[in-house]
């Protein structure tokens, strides 16, 4: 069928719907008024369904904190809120070549940025979490220490990289440097799974 077809034939399936629905009697045989019936009670029962099943999630968000967070998430011009909090982005030269997206966080009942700098928007969303739910500041303070940690690994996994591409490639300085970028690399990962574990 072509996009076309599709359009018209679902346009006519709603349309007897609406007659159905409305008390129009009919004109065509039983077998497809019958068809047409049932395709009507099929879309009433999930109607039903859907609204039973956000009104659960609702439900469960007063006493899950990730759920709540989740369901009280909007998409912003400038970022994400969630709840009181705005994360929001701002990109930065952090070396000749490297543009970095930063996350800072703003508090919307004062106006204030609280922490500024963050290199991930997972560490920007588990002090948001923090905040809202735990009010731990040792595991704000961690997050914001491994976040740190991250962006500096990062600086210097992009200075080995930057630097591989000005060497020969047949030197030993290569050699060392490249065995540099990938131990740096390496750290650079596991910092991030401490981050998230941290979370």
């Amino acid at each position: 069928m072509t996009q076309q077809a599709d359009t018209t034939a679902m346009a006519d399936i709603m349309g007897k719907l609406n007659n159905v629905q409305a008390g129009i009697p009919n004109k065509k045989p039983s077998a497809e008024a019958n068809e047409i019936g049932a395709m009507a009670d099929v879309l009433r029962k999930l109607q039903d369904i859907s609204g039973t099943v956000a009104q659960g999630v609702v439900s469960e968000s007063k006493t899950n904190p990730e759920l709540n967070a989740a369901v009280n998430t909007q998409r912003t011009a400038t970022g994400v809120t969630v709840s009181r909090y705005d994360i929001r982005t701002q990109k930065k030269t952090v070396q000749e070549g490297l543009q970095k997206t930063f996350y800072y966080i703003v508090d919307n009942s004062t106006g204030d940025v609280i922490y500024d700098d963050l290199g991930l928007f997972e560490s920007a969303m588990g002090i948001v979490k923090h905040k809202l739910y735990t009010e731990n500041d040792s595991s704000v303070q961690r997050i914001l220490d491994l976040d740190q940690e991250y962006v500096g690994i990062m600086m210097e996994t992009y200075g080995y990289k930057r630097r591989l591409k000005r060497i020969d490639e047949s030197s030993v300085q290569f050699d060392v440097t490249s065995a540099k970028y990938s131990n740096s690399k390496t750290k650079l990962s596991l910092t991030k799974t401490k981050l998230l574990k941290a979370l």
